[in-house]
């Protein structure tokens, strides 16, 4: 008997995990043949925030590449504020090349989704709920990480001095030392928190025995309603 209930217990945790290997196969080849489309769509966003922060930056390039297998996001930008390098040279103007794996910005829709996808105990109906909130958290994910990240990479090599250039470059190294899958493993939590947590129901005012029904009968309460 004891046998027969451990192995009821597990069967829904390896359930689970066949499903999670599947559902993240699928949507990695979703990102392998269609990722190009994903991240034209999420650049003039991200090249958006990236001027809000930096209003000075004058962004030249920001665009999806193919250079054989590889996939990258090339960008072209140029620093225009007083600033110092590494070396102590200082300068005004400074024109960056560089490209990040596109990859990067597939990490948190394919855990997102993959956790969604093989989440036991959903009906399609509440799937589909929770999938419409992904979508709503993934555009905040996008907005806490990438802007940030590619910014990172431009300003490499110049002394970081302001506070929130120093928050900046901590934030960043959270992202890429596992902070990037933490958040989407929270904002997977958050797209299903509601079908889980509940506000408690109002609690109902008692009435006292001789006081007025609320009926409106111009009877005591345990008179009328409350007889029985």
């Amino acid at each position: 008997m004891k046998k027969k209930s451990e192995n009821k217990k597990k069967f829904p945790i390896i359930f689970f995990i066949i499903r999670l290997i599947l559902s993240c196969g699928v949507i990695t080849l979703f990102f392998v043949y269609f990722g190009s489309t994903y991240v034209k769509i999420v650049l003039p966003f991200i090249e958006k925030q990236i001027l809000l922060i930096h209003p000075e930056y004058h962004i030249h390039e920001m665009a999806y590449k193919e250079n054989g297998l590889s996939h990258e996001l090339a960008v072209q930008v140029s620093i225009v504020r007083p600033f110092t390098d590494e070396f102590g040279k200082s300068g005004s103007w400074r024109d960056v090349n560089y490209a990040i794996h596109a990859s990067t910005l597939y990490s948190h829709p394919i855990i997102i989704f993959s956790l969604l996808l093989s989440w036991p105990g959903l009906t399609i109906k509440r799937r589909f709920i929770s999938l419409g909130c992904a979508f709503i958290l993934l555009i905040i994910a996008i907005s806490i990480d990438h802007p940030f990240h590619l910014i990172s990479q431009a300003e490499q090599g110049l002394v970081i001095d302001t506070f929130l250039g120093k928050f900046r470059e901590f934030w960043v190294f959270t992202l890429t030392n596992g902070g990037r899958q933490f958040i989407s493993v929270l904002l997977f939590l958050l797209a299903i928190s509601h079908l889980y947590f509940k506000l408690p129901a109002p609690l109902q005012k008692q009435i006292h025995r001789n006081a007025p029904c609320p009926c409106g009968s111009g009877k005591k309460y345990k008179q009328c309603c409350g007889k029985n």
